[in-house]
């Protein structure tokens, strides 16, 4: 999601005659974020936020659960975590994914 300043930037850059892809490329963010903000109105962009910024995080239930195998079991591993969540809860629906190493 992209904040108010970068916002203001990008409706700057339209106001300048800058192209979405020259705009992109001036502010070095992907052509698709900046056509998503390019046609919103100040308006839609408020709602947009009020929409966004008030969503659930999937594992937001189960942090107090997390923290405490955290603080419990100071080397335990993300996998093991999972795990033990998803043995504890019937509903627990979320997948695990392995972040790519850089």
């Amino acid at each position: 999601m992209v904040r108010e300043k970068m916002y203001q930037k990008i409706q700057a850059y339209k106001q300048m005659g800058y192209t979405i892809r020259g705009c992109a490329r001036e502010i070095d963010i992907d052509r698709k974020t900046i056509r998503k903000y390019w046609d919103m109105s100040p308006e839609d962009y408020v709602a947009h936020l009020a929409t966004n910024s008030s969503r659930a995080k999937g594992l937001g239930r189960y942090r107090d659960e997390i923290v405490a195998m955290l603080e419990q079991y100071i080397n335990i591993t993300a996998a093991i975590v999972f795990d033990r969540l998803r043995e504890l809860h019937e509903d627990f629906a979320l997948s695990y994914t392995i972040p790519l190493q850089k």
